[in-house]
């Protein structure tokens, strides 16, 4: 059984100051497969799943796939997903939603999803409106509906749940995502 790991990498146009160039991220997806077709499966999926989650206009994608037992990238394409655009005003671009990844009813992994958050899809108190939840986790349900992802330690994650808390991250210096591919 081969172990992969997906890097979906997408550029977001800075939105509030369009000087400033584009916002950088990555959503990174972890999957085994022995087969075509279930490689195909999870590609999909991971595509998919952040494409969705993304509210604004991603004007750049690339996707890297790697084997995980050889270290081998075995592909890096640009891939095309539709995704909603929802229209703005967005917030600041360190507001996230947090989705904790389920296996067996406990939390074995999380995604931050990092794209501006609407402002009126937050309440005074930084939460998700009932409309931004419901919308986050219809996305999040595509996590079980594909079945095929785990943890970085292979944990089948068979569920995810959206956090109503809007959450502030900040990038430090000197975290491994310095260390992530990426085509610019």
């Amino acid at each position: 059984m081969a172990f992969y790991r997906a890097d979906v990498q997408y550029g977001i146009e800075a939105w509030q100051t369009p000087d400033l160039g584009f916002y950088y991220c990555c959503m990174v997806w972890y999957f085994n497969a022995d087969t075509t077709d279930e490689y195909d499966h999870a590609r999909e999926g991971a595509i998919r799943i952040t494409s969705e989650w993304l509210a604004t206009n991603v004007v750049i994608w690339d996707l890297f796939i790697t084997d995980l037992g050889t270290d081998i990238v075995v592909e890096h394409t640009h891939p095309v997903w539709d995704h909603p655009v929802l229209s703005g005003p967005f917030g600041l671009v360190q507001m996230s939603v947090f989705a904790r990844l389920l296996g067996d009813g406990r939390q074995v992994s999380y995604k931050r999803i990092r794209s501006p958050v609407r402002f009126e899809d937050m309440d005074d108190d930084g939460n998700l409106t009932d409309w931004a939840l419901a919308y986050y986790q219809s996305v999040a349900d595509l996590v079980a509906d594909y079945g095929c992802f785990t943890n970085v330690h292979g944990v089948p994650i068979d569920a995810a749940v959206i956090n109503r808390r809007v959450y502030s991250w900040q990038l430090r210096h000197g975290t491994k995502r310095r260390n992530r591919r990426r085509t610019v």
